[in-house]
């Protein structure tokens, strides 16, 4: 189905313009959400528990991401032949390989540590791990 007015089809009619907001606010919004997430959680593990320096574990992360970029479109186009289920299929699986980039990122630092303790905080009973120099 082709328009003479894409824009205003899409958006001057509500029905068009109700879904438009959904996936905007709704999918987008909270994927959104998760990456950022992900990305604040690798730089302050960097930062905070392998001491790694501020500008460096910012370079880090924006050549990570500058490499990343590709597989969004690859996933994208592998999504479109295969389906979106076999690629959710699969999401376990990538994230059992987190655990080893992690280890990774704590032995390419340079601090190796293994002292690790684990406490209990007195006023609020959350669990607290930290890494003894």
């Amino acid at each position: 189905m082709t328009s003479a007015q894409p824009l205003k089809d899409a958006f001057g009619k509500w029905e068009n313009l109700k879904r438009v907001l959904i996936s905007l606010l709704g999918a987008t919004a909270g994927q959104g959400v998760v990456w950022y997430t992900g990305q604040f959680y690798a730089l302050f593990y960097m930062q905070t528990v392998l001491k790694v320096n501020a500008r460096t574990a910012s370079i880090i992360i924006a050549i990570a991401l500058v490499l990343g970029m590709p597989l969004f479109t690859f996933f994208g186009w592998l999504s479109d032949k295969i389906g979106r289920k076999r690629i959710m299929i699969l999401e376990p699986d990538r994230r059992a390989h987190l655990h080893p980039i992690y280890k990774a990122m704590e032995h390419y630092a340079g601090n190796n540590r293994r002292d690790r303790q684990v406490r209990k905080e007195q006023d609020t009973g959350a669990i607290a791990h930290t890494v003894q120099p």
